[in-house]
């Protein structure tokens, strides 16, 4: 008979017992999965309960009083290093044996554009809720300084999900609202809207200092399962975010360099099959490589198409994004190579 080792579970008892929250019975199904995941790689359970007891707390305070972003929310690191736990939580899940980083001569560059005083956006297919610190574990080491000026742009799930936000908490990020909330919440919209426009000037802002590395999934959302044929697919990709970043690149009195980034993370947190727009999805956690393939600068103004039959991002007259998607798909491609 299988010895009984889940003991960190242990820690929800009391918390279940007093107030049965939905995160509560999410958060304990994903625990199982990922206390297997620290015996299998033997790693010490004194180190991780007490990180989990941490973590708990973190998100009961956040269910008893929700953590408001503003448009652009700095890593806090003092008194509680969110950044540190956010590291700590998702090392064990990653095979880092066996995880790859390709295009590494463009990480060099994109590091020369930040130490003279210029910006980067990076845009980037999205896998997983734990995308922004797969890419600070893999390039924390070898890339600290590009690493260290990252800030993500971030949407509405990892901003308001009990979950999420202790983590969120630990990276830097422009908060925006999608789209797709508005009619879900309808009485909000006019602040959503607003928080919106703050969070557009805030990035001008910034994109003018200089010396900025903005991250954005331009899909809105996650990587998906295609129900027919089963292929995990890139997602496509909002022509207006694309163009609203470069537009806010021009205006920029210091030169904005554009890049793509292919990740796959997929297989480390799955999110759930179909689009889930309530807050409260199951999570589901396994240890696995990842892999991430930078690409070469884009030319955002002169460039051209391949004719192919890939689905593609934007509309039919949009070349700029189908152009962007198209990059992240042939870089996506070669993962499979690896």
């Amino acid at each position: 008979m299988e010895k009984k080792i889940y003991r960190l579970t242990k820690i929800l008892d009391p918390l279940i017992q007093k107030n049965p929250n939905i995160y509560w019975k999410i958060f304990a199904k994903c625990l199982l999965h990922y206390e297997k995941i620290l015996h299998k790689r033997g790693l010490p359970l004194q180190k991780y309960h007490s990180l989990i007891k941490q973590y708990v707390q973190l998100i009961a305070n956040q269910i008893s009083k929700p953590y408001k972003f503003f448009s652009h929310h700095r890593a806090i690191r003092h008194p509680i290093d969110h950044y540190e736990l956010g590291k700590q939580l998702f090392y064990p899940l990653i095979d880092f044996s066996h995880s790859v980083v390709k295009g590494k001569e463009y990480l060099h560059i994109m590091e020369e554009i930040l130490r003279a005083k210029e910006n980067v956006i990076i845009f980037a297919n999205h896998q997983t809720e734990a995308d922004g610190f797969i890419l600070h574990l893999l390039l924390d080491k070898e890339f600290s300084y590009l690493s260290k000026h990252i800030t993500f742009i971030a949407g509405d799930r990892v901003l308001t999900d009990a979950l999420a936000v202790p983590i969120s908490l630990g990276l830097n990020l422009f908060s925006v609202y999608s789209k797709k909330y508005f009619h879900i919440y309808p009485q909000q919209k006019s602040k959503m809207i607003a928080h919106n426009k703050r969070t557009i000037f805030c990035i001008s802002r910034h994109l003018k200092k200089g010396q900025q590395c903005i991250v954005i999934f331009p899909s809105g959302g996650r990587d998906r399962y295609n129900s027919q044929n089963r292929t995990l697919e890139i997602a496509p990709f909002d022509a207006k975010s694309i163009d609203l970043l470069y537009l806010l690149g021009k205006k920029s009195k210091l030169k904005t360099h554009f890049f793509p980034l292919a990740l796959f993370t997929h297989n480390l947190l799955p999110p759930p099959e179909s689009l889930q727009v309530q807050i409260g999805e199951s999570r589901y956690v396994n240890e696995s490589p990842v892999f991430l393939h930078f690409g070469e600068r884009i030319c955002m103004e002169n460039f051209s198409l391949e004719k192919d039959n890939d689905n593609h991002a934007g509309g039919e007259n949009d070349d700029r994004s189908r152009y962007i998607w198209h990059c992240v798909q042939q870089l996506y491609k070669q993962i499979a190579l690896f």
